[in-house]
């Protein structure tokens, strides 16, 4: 009892989105005094003040090693709350404009979101099933939820397909690993491998399925084919959702998978991890060039900077995971910016789709163009923005421990993937359009854009104190 005690007082912020899922209803039904736009923010920023203030100076094993808590999982967690708030924002006026309901489009993304929490801090596989499944059923919702639009609806039935496959796939390999192990706690799996010495059939393949599941999460290759259709027809801000938030805890508890659980068989896994992320870097850059779709082409970028992370990770040191989480708050900030910017471009009453609905931006609406140019100059990786700051540290984890050729494919597909990012940028400023774009009044999508654009820009001078408590975090794994 006292246990149980001391585990619920650990997790609060858990606690707090449950209870404000049930008071968004009872508010939404039968009050309906406030937004409940509103209601998702209160929920996503007290969820953050309670984590702040209850930050972990050790680590914990809570409900019997059902859960773990420790500085990465809050620090994660503080930026899937960060990006789902500003998904929120973002939604505010689309959803009016789209006549989507905004109460059930709050409701399930709290429970998304919720889902993402409990997801990062999973300690047993069970657990994990459990928070990847209330992540992902509410994601399938929302990739559907403009009922007006047929490319929502086929976004959403994409998306459940695969990822119940992925869903399956994840319960074979686990049921597997208990097989062979007779335990489905992260650390008791990792101390039975070790001891093992080695591995056997069975549990290569329990491995190989569960990566191949948590692949289909991340949009590594060859298991990205959702990503790019499901981008495409998802309302704008859900897509921002997938790109940010939905990656940062798929990612997190892949990490944590690889290097707790399943330590004793880096050996194998590093190799798989590698294939993966030379084919994500490559066919991502190179798909891209031929992409008009804007939303689609972020879609293929989405999966080479997957890439990046999955090499990164696959040198299998400790050091690369401060990289990892530096690439992805970078990543994020990115993401939200792009995304954030995409609703406020609008021609003839419509949303721009194409990358030649750009035409005529920067005559326009110069203030837009420049922070378009800022964040795509980012992501390419040109110094010293944010994104150039990422790649290096990405860079320097590979070189150090001799993963020259992941580098390489790294460099490689950073170079293809300028072109279609320069395209954009010449299409704006070089090309002119007969039609007009219409001034919105959207301004809450202005400020995070400019916020966002602003941390960019400053992250240069932010990178080493950044770094530096971020190298000083407590990852958590055995091989520490």
């Amino acid at each position: 009892m006292n246990e149980f005690l001391i585990s619920n007082s650990m997790i609060h912020a858990e606690l707090f989105m449950a209870v404000m899922v049930l008071l968004t209803i009872v508010e939404g039904v039968l009050l309906k005094y406030m937004n409940p736009i509103l209601w998702g923010i209160i929920t996503f920023v007290g969820a953050g003040y309670l984590l702040i203030i209850g930050f972990p100076v050790e680590q914990h094993h809570l409900f019997q090693g059902a859960l773990f808590i420790n500085q990465l999982t809050q620090i994660s967690k503080l930026l899937v709350l960060l990006a789902a708030s500003m998904v929120l924002i973002m939604a505010h006026k689309y959803n009016k404009l789209h006549q989507i309901p905004a109460l059930e489009f709050t409701i399930v993304t709290i429970i998304s979101v919720l889902g993402m929490v409990v997801l990062i801090s999973a300690n047993h596989f069970l657990v994990l099933y459990l928070g990847l499944e209330m992540m992902s059923l509410g994601l399938y919702i929302l990739a559907a939820i403009d009922r007006k639009s047929p490319q929502s609806a086929e976004a959403g039935l994409k998306y459940f397909i695969t990822g119940s496959l992925s869903s399956a796939v994840l319960l074979y390999g686990t049921s597997l690993l208990y097989g062979f192990t007779g335990n489905l706690e992260f650390g008791a799996v990792s101390e039975f491998l070790l001891v093992q010495q080695g591995q056997n059939m069975g549990v290569g393949m329990a491995m190989l399925m569960i990566m191949i599941a948590m692949a289909f999460k991340i949009s590594a290759v060859p298991f990205h084919q959702w990503t790019p259709d499901v981008y495409d027809g998802a309302p704008t801000p859900v897509v921002a959702l997938f790109a940010t938030a939905a990656k940062v805890a798929a990612i997190i508890i892949f990490i944590r998978l690889l290097f707790i659980p399943l330590v004793a068989l880096s050996e194998s896994w590093k190799i798989y991890l590698q294939i993966m992320a030379g084919l994500s870097m490559l066919w991502g850059a190179i798909a891209g060039l031929k992409q008009d779709n804007i939303k689609r082409l972020l879609g293929y970028s989405s999966i080479m900077n997957m890439g990046y992370i999955i090499g990164t990770i696959s040198t299998t040191t400790t050091e690369s995971i401060s990289s990892v989480l530096l690439f992805l708050t970078i990543y994020t900030f990115t993401n939200i910016g792009l995304f954030s910017l995409l609703p406020l471009l609008r021609i003839n009453g419509a949303y721009i789709q194409r990358v030649s609905d750009l035409r005529g931006l920067a005559k326009d609406h110069p203030r837009y163009a420049l922070g378009l140019m800022i964040l795509l100059f980012s992501i390419i990786g040109i110094p010293p923005l944010g994104g150039f700051i990422g790649k290096l540290f990405l860079l320097n984890s590979m070189v150090a421990v001799q993963l020259l050729h992941i580098a390489f494919i790294l460099v490689l597909s950073s170079v293809i993937a300028a072109y279609f990012y320069l395209r954009i940028i010449r299409t704006i400023y070089f090309e002119e359009n007969d039609d007009k774009f219409e001034q919105t009044t959207d301004c809450w999508n202005k400020i995070i854009l400019l916020v966002m654009v602003i941390l960019i820009l400053v992250f240069i001078g932010l990178a080493s104190p950044v770094v530096q408590y971020i190298s000083t975090l407590q990852l958590g794994f055995g091989v520490e």
